[in-house]
């Protein structure tokens, strides 16, 4: 009776340990996923942070990059245009294109 004992309680210790083990393995793999997963949602939000000041800047850069192209627009005068060689036109010519044709018709 007693090897019986003995003999289960060397089972049970056995098993204990493969559990143990088995928990512990998953747990520190667990969370090294984890960790892993955090550190990426604080790279993104960095990076999107970035972006967004990277964003900004740009159109910072527009806007004052259109308010010229309108200023210099505006600068425009016949008497500027004449003095770059525009000359004034007495009668306005409007090009088109030849219509090409508009019905097909299968043979």
């Amino acid at each position: 009776m007693t090897n019986t004992i003995k003999k289960n309680i060397e089972l049970l210790n056995e098993k204990n340990i493969t559990v143990f083990w088995s928990t512990v393995s998953v747990l520190s793999i667990l969370t090294v996923a984890y960790f892993i997963l955090v550190f990426s949602v604080f790279s993104i939000g960095i990076t999107r942070e970035e972006i967004n000041n990277k964003t900004e800047a740009m159109s910072t850069e527009i806007e004052q990059m259109e308010f010229t192209y309108i200023s210099a627009q505006n600068a425009i005068t016949p008497d500027s245009a004449q003095d770059k060689g525009f000359l004034a036109v007495k009668d306005v010519q409007y090009l088109s294109r030849v219509p090409q044709i508009t019905s097909l018709t299968l043979r």
